[in-house]
This record gives C-alpha cells, sequence and structure tokens, in this order.
C-alpha cells in the first residue's frame, strides 16, 4: 500500500505498538492467589484465649509448615506461643530435603515427645504430598491410636495438585488423659 510521507516515518513506531499491544493482550496475567487454609488457621489458633502460650506443632508433606509459621508471625508480632516444625522437631532434615532422618521410629516415641514437650495443639493437612516423610506418618499414627488428639477445626484450601484442608487437633496431655 502507498503510504503518504507523513505515515511511512510514523511505520516502525505503529508496528511496534501493535507488536507489543498483541503480545501483551495474549501474554499477560495476573497469577491466581492460592488458597490453602493456613491463613484461616493461623487466625483461629491467635484469636483463641485459651491458646495463647500454647505450644503448637505443624508437620506437613506439602509446604505447610512454612506457611503457618509466617502466618502466625503476622498476625502476632510479638509471640507469645511456640510453633514447632515436625521437619525441625520430629526429623533431621537439611535445607534442600536430600538429607532425611527421622528422630523417631515408633508412634509411641512420637508421643512421649509430644507429652515432654507439652505439646497443646497439632497442625495437619490433607494434601497431596510433595514428600513423603516417616515422622509425618508416625505422627498421624500416634494421632489415630492414642485417642487423645481431638480434631477443633478444619479449614479448606488448595494446592496445585488438588483441595485438601488444614486440621488444628488440641492434644489431651497424658496427665489429663488419666484424670
Amino acid at each position: 500500500l502507498p503510504l503518504p510521507d507523513q505515515l511511512k516515518s510514523w511505520r516502525r513506531t505503529l508496528v511496534a505498538i501493535a507488536a507489543a499491544s498483541i503480545f501483551a493482550i495474549h501474554t499477560f496475567a495476573i497469577p491466581h492467589m492460592r488458597h490453602y487454609g493456613y491463613t484461616e488457621a493461623a487466625r483461629f489458633i491467635t484469636s483463641t484465649p485459651q491458646f495463647k502460650g500454647a505450644t503448637v506443632l505443624v508437620s506437613s508433606e506439602s509446604g505447610g509448615e512454612g506457611l503457618l509459621v509466617s502466618e502466625i508471625a503476622i498476625d502476632e508480632p510479638r509471640p507469645t506461643r511456640i510453633i514447632l516444625r515436625g521437619t525441625k522437631a520430629l526429623a533431621d532434615v537439611d535445607w534442600s530435603g536430600s538429607r532425611y532422618r527421622s528422630l523417631f521410629s515408633t508412634p509411641a516415641q512420637v508421643m512421649q515427645y509430644l507429652d515432654q514437650r507439652h505439646v497443646d495443639l497439632i497442625v495437619l493437612d490433607t494434601f497431596s504430598p510433595e514428600v513423603h516423610f516417616l515422622h509425618d506418618s508416625l505422627l498421624r499414627t500416634a494421632a489415630e491410636q492414642s485417642g487423645r488428639m481431638h480434631l477443633l477445626s478444619s479449614f479448606s484450601g488448595e494446592t496445585a495438585a488438588g483441595p485438601g484442608q488444614v486440621q488444628v487437633f488440641e492434644l489431651e496431655h497424658a496427665r489429663e488423659s488419666q484424670n
């Protein structure tokens, strides 16, 4: 197409603007923020007066430990409770997860540790695991077998692998269950 002289000088600019516009329209997207349920679990723990000063153990095979710790830190800048991470308290794991060793070999040993540390709350999730940890399986088995863990609340969420729940349990201490 023959163009007037004025438009010839603008041709490159128009082509560049058109190409940039097409690129932006077809490739730009605001990423969807996943909702895991750990925000609500943290809010439940920090807003319940009876849990002030509680010792909380969080164990997750899907990255939930860090999520709960950060959410509680946001809600409670001056910590009033102790948060134990399963990968730190129940296992020896390097930062990349390539070297792993459970510190316990039976559910009874896990329960004994929970009693010694006076753990009040346990937070678990039901999301598809990214990795399998023996300590997490031992903790879940100990909870089922002991009859001393009581579900307080569940919070729905979703990971890339699918839906699940964050569950907050209260642990009845051994001395309380004997009374």
